[in-house]
C-alpha cells in the first residue's frame, strides 16, 4: 500500500514539475520566480504542506530530468528521486536508479552509496579486469605454451 502511495506522490509531483517546466519553458527570470511562488501559495492553501517554492523548484527538476514517464520507476520514492535527480550523469544516474530497484536500497542505502563512490568503484572494477585479461591474452602470445598440459593417466 505503501507503495501505491509514495508512486501517486511521485506521479503528482512528475506532473506538477511538466507543468511548471511548461509555463516556464526555461525561463528563470523575475516571471519564473513569481510564477513558483504562486503556484506555492495556490497549492499549499489548498492541499497543504509539500508545496513550498524549494520543493516546486524540485519538481520542475524532476521533470526535466525525467521528461519521460516511462523512466519513471514505481519502485522508487520521491525521497530516492531527490538524490538521483542530482546526479548530472545520465548512466551514472540510471545504474544507481537500477540497482535501487534490483537491490531493494533504502534511501539511506542510495546515500550511502552514492556518497561511497560505488559506481565509479564497480566500474574501475569492470575496466581493470578488462584490462586485465587483455594484458594475460597478450603476454600468453609471447610465451605461448610448448608442449600441451598433458592429464595425468588414471590408472585402472
Amino acid at each position: 500500500c505503501s507503495i501505491l502511495v509514495n508512486f501517486a506522490m511521485v506521479s503528482a509531483y512528475w506532473t506538477i514539475g511538466k507543468q511548471l517546466h511548461e509555463a516556464m519553458s526555461g525561463d528563470g527570470s523575475i516571471y519564473g520566480k513569481q510564477l513558483i511562488k504562486y503556484v506555492s501559495v495556490r497549492l499549499s492553501e489548498e492541499f497543504g504542506q509539500g508545496f513550498d517554492e524549494r520543493n516546486l523548484r524540485n519538481m520542475r527538476q524532476f521533470y526535466e530530468v525525467y521528461p519521460k514517464w516511462n523512466t519513471v520507476c514505481s519502485e522508487l520514492s520521491w525521497s530516492h528521486y531527490r538524490l538521483l535527480m542530482r546526479i548530472k550523469e545520465q548512466e551514472k544516474r540510471e545504474y544507481y536508479q537500477n540497482e535501487c530497484v534490483e537491490c531493494g536500497w533504502s534511501v539511506r542505502q542510495l546515500e550511502r552509496q552514492i556518497n561511497s563512490f560505488y559506481y565509479e568503484r564497480i566500474l574501475a572494477i569492470v575496466l581493470l579486469s578488462g584490462l586485465l585479461s587483455v594484458l594475460l591474452s597478450v603476454f600468453l602470445g609471447f610465451f605461448p605454451c610448448k608442449e600441451p598440459i598433458k592429464k595425468k593417466r588414471e590408472r585402472t
